[in-house]
Protein backbone atom coordinates (compact mmCIF):
# COMPACT_ATOMS: atom_id res chain seq x y z
CA UNK A 1 0.00 0.00 0.00
CA UNK A 2 2.86 2.45 1.29
CA UNK A 3 4.73 1.09 -1.97
CA UNK A 4 1.97 2.47 -4.20
CA UNK A 5 1.52 6.25 -2.87
CA UNK A 6 5.45 6.05 -3.42
CA UNK A 7 4.75 5.21 -7.23
CA UNK A 8 1.80 7.57 -7.46
CA UNK A 9 3.55 10.46 -6.24
CA UNK A 10 6.48 9.70 -8.43
CA UNK A 11 4.37 9.08 -11.64
CA UNK A 12 2.04 12.00 -10.74
CA UNK A 13 4.42 14.51 -9.42
CA UNK A 14 2.12 14.60 -6.11
CA UNK A 15 4.66 15.10 -3.11
CA UNK A 16 1.95 13.87 -0.54
CA UNK A 17 2.14 10.49 -1.79
CA UNK A 18 5.77 10.34 -0.40
CA UNK A 19 4.11 11.25 3.36
CA UNK A 20 2.90 7.62 4.06
CA UNK A 21 6.05 6.37 3.84
CA UNK A 22 8.54 8.73 5.21
CA UNK A 23 5.97 8.93 8.53
CA UNK A 24 5.74 5.20 9.13
CA UNK A 25 9.10 4.12 8.23
CA UNK A 26 10.82 7.20 10.55
CA UNK A 27 8.21 5.36 13.36
CA UNK A 28 10.40 1.95 12.54
CA UNK A 29 13.18 3.69 12.82
CA UNK A 30 12.87 4.90 15.87
CA UNK A 31 11.66 1.54 17.12
CA UNK A 32 14.65 0.46 15.64
CA UNK A 33 16.45 2.51 17.45
CA UNK A 34 14.95 1.70 20.49
CA UNK A 35 15.28 -2.12 20.37
CA UNK A 36 19.41 -1.47 19.55
CA UNK A 37 19.89 0.68 22.90
CA UNK A 38 18.08 -2.37 24.85
CA UNK A 39 19.30 -4.90 23.37
CA UNK A 40 23.05 -3.28 24.21
CA UNK A 41 22.45 -2.56 27.74
CA UNK A 42 20.73 -5.96 28.15
CA UNK A 43 23.97 -7.51 26.79
CA UNK A 44 26.35 -5.20 28.84
CA UNK A 45 24.32 -5.68 31.94
CA UNK A 46 23.79 -9.15 31.07
CA UNK A 47 21.20 -10.04 33.37
CA UNK A 48 21.25 -12.50 36.30
CA UNK A 49 17.41 -13.79 35.82
CA UNK A 50 18.64 -15.05 32.72
CA UNK A 51 21.96 -16.65 34.31
CA UNK A 52 19.41 -17.84 36.76
CA UNK A 53 17.24 -19.58 34.25
CA UNK A 54 19.74 -21.15 32.25
CA UNK A 55 20.94 -23.01 35.49
CA UNK A 56 17.60 -23.63 36.92
CA UNK A 57 17.05 -25.64 33.69
CA UNK A 58 20.06 -27.34 33.55
CA UNK A 59 21.34 -25.80 30.93
CA UNK A 60 24.42 -24.60 32.54
CA UNK A 61 25.35 -28.09 33.47
CA UNK A 62 25.04 -30.19 30.56
CA UNK A 63 28.43 -29.92 28.99
CA UNK A 64 30.42 -29.63 31.41
CA UNK A 65 33.47 -30.37 28.92
CA UNK A 66 33.03 -27.24 27.08
CA UNK A 67 34.17 -23.86 28.74
CA UNK A 68 31.26 -22.07 27.26
CA UNK A 69 30.04 -19.19 30.18
CA UNK A 70 26.27 -18.58 29.69
CA UNK A 71 26.96 -15.36 30.59
CA UNK A 72 29.13 -14.58 27.79
CA UNK A 73 26.77 -16.82 25.05
CA UNK A 74 23.98 -14.21 26.10
CA UNK A 75 25.87 -11.32 25.45
CA UNK A 76 27.18 -12.20 21.99
CA UNK A 77 23.92 -12.83 21.39
CA UNK A 78 22.41 -9.64 22.69
CA UNK A 79 25.08 -7.94 20.65
CA UNK A 80 24.88 -9.78 17.50
CA UNK A 81 21.03 -9.04 17.70
CA UNK A 82 21.79 -5.09 18.18
CA UNK A 83 24.55 -5.69 15.31
CA UNK A 84 22.12 -6.93 12.85
CA UNK A 85 19.00 -4.38 13.92
CA UNK A 86 21.42 -1.52 13.57
CA UNK A 87 22.49 -3.02 10.14
CA UNK A 88 18.61 -2.96 8.93
CA UNK A 89 18.13 -0.09 10.52
CA UNK A 90 21.00 1.77 8.92
CA UNK A 91 19.33 1.14 5.30
CA UNK A 92 16.00 1.61 6.62
CA UNK A 93 17.60 5.45 7.20
CA UNK A 94 19.33 5.32 4.00
CA UNK A 95 15.77 4.31 2.25
CA UNK A 96 14.23 7.33 3.99
CA UNK A 97 17.10 10.12 3.19
CA UNK A 98 16.00 8.87 -0.68
CA UNK A 99 12.75 9.44 -0.43
CA UNK A 100 12.40 12.38 1.94
CA UNK A 101 15.08 13.86 -1.40
CA UNK A 102 12.49 12.54 -3.94
CA UNK A 103 9.38 14.21 -1.78
CA UNK A 104 11.90 17.49 -1.24
CA UNK A 105 12.51 17.36 -5.57
CA UNK A 106 9.02 16.89 -5.89
CA UNK A 107 7.51 19.76 -3.86
CA UNK A 108 10.32 21.76 -5.33
CA UNK A 109 9.04 21.13 -8.97
CA UNK A 110 4.94 21.51 -7.42
CA UNK A 111 6.10 24.66 -6.35
CA UNK A 112 8.28 26.21 -9.59
CA UNK A 113 5.13 25.14 -11.45
CA UNK A 114 2.83 27.36 -9.22
CA UNK A 115 4.76 29.79 -9.79
CA UNK A 116 6.08 30.20 -5.90
CA UNK A 117 8.91 30.34 -4.51
CA UNK A 118 10.69 31.61 -1.22
CA UNK A 119 13.51 33.44 -3.05
CA UNK A 120 13.87 37.31 -2.08
CA UNK A 121 13.42 39.69 -4.98
CA UNK A 122 15.33 42.80 -5.02
CA UNK A 123 13.40 45.39 -7.10
CA UNK A 124 15.59 47.10 -9.56
CA UNK A 125 15.64 51.06 -8.24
Amino acid sequence: MIGGCILYADRSHKPGGYLPYLIFAAIGIVIYTIFIVFFVIMAIVSLEIIHNYTQDYGYGTQHKDRDIDPKTVIRVVFFFEAAVMAFIDWIAIWFWMVIYRAYQHTKGIEEYDRGQTYQVKFNDV
